[in-house]
């Protein structure tokens, strides 16, 4: 389910060349905290040469955030599937279940956030910034205060169910 190949226009060697990129930074992540992780041992792992890897990101922050990016993207897909998902008051446990469900699906990839502080702190974050801003597009009638009150609800509840689930 979860996927590295967002964008189908994108010509298919670079869609691979992020793939490998991502892959090997998620494994690199198993054993070691974003900090202690070089280009060059990304590249080595990816079996990709450092110019290579320069022309598609900029440095390994930026690796990190096109794979946060994929699975904000993933999660409300997930989300959009079902219509009725939008009554956000209606169907909060339906819409944590949905994300509940993904994660367990792909814990996987999410227990390598769990290696150190900065990892962990740098994902829950993005996850905060993911459901911020599906709430304030499903809301959009509500006020901005009920807006992010429903976030931090959803956030608390998913946070727990990673830890859980990690």
């Amino acid at each position: 389910m979860f996927l590295f190949m967002k964008n189908e226009k994108k010509d298919l060697r670079i869609l691979k060349t992020e793939k490998l990129l991502k892959e090997s930074l998620l494994e690199l992540l198993k054993t070691n905290s974003l900090k202690d992780i070089s280009v060059t041992e990304i590249c080595d792992n990816a079996m990709i040469n450092r110019v290579t890897f320069y022309d598609h990101f900029n440095n390994k922050e930026e690796l990190l955030n096109s794979i946060i990016e994929d699975i904000k993207q993933d999660i409300v897909k997930e989300l959009k599937k079902d219509n009725s998902i939008y009554d956000f008051r209606k169907n909060y446990r339906k819409i944590l279940e949905k994300v509940i469900n993904y994660f367990d699906d792909n814990k996987h990839y999410f227990n390598v956030s769990l290696i150190d502080y900065n990892n962990t702190s740098l994902f829950v974050s993005s996850l905060y910034k993911i459901f911020t801003e599906y709430l304030d597009e499903t809301m959009k009638c509500d006020n901005i205060e009920n807006t992010k009150i429903m976030s931090q609800f959803f956030f608390r509840s998913i946070s727990i169910c990673y830890i859980l689930l990690g």
